[in-house]
């Protein structure tokens, strides 16, 4: 903070630099969840990536 010229714009900056992970995480969360189940997603390892796999792509 002690370089930048607009030292009102700092929050909205940090704050939307928190904000888009934290949406794409919670995001991803419910999806994952969504599809599998609760008990599913606490046994396996990367819940996500076997969501992904679940897929079939044609082609």
């Amino acid at each position: 903070p002690k370089y930048v010229k607009n030292k009102e714009k700092l929050f909205k900056a940090s704050a939307i630099g928190f904000g888009i992970p934290l949406f794409l995480y919670t995001l991803t969360f419910v999806v994952v969840v969504g599809a599998l189940t609760a008990t599913e997603v606490m046994t396996l390892t990367w819940p996500t990536i076997s969501l992904f796999q679940s897929f079939e792509i044609r082609g």
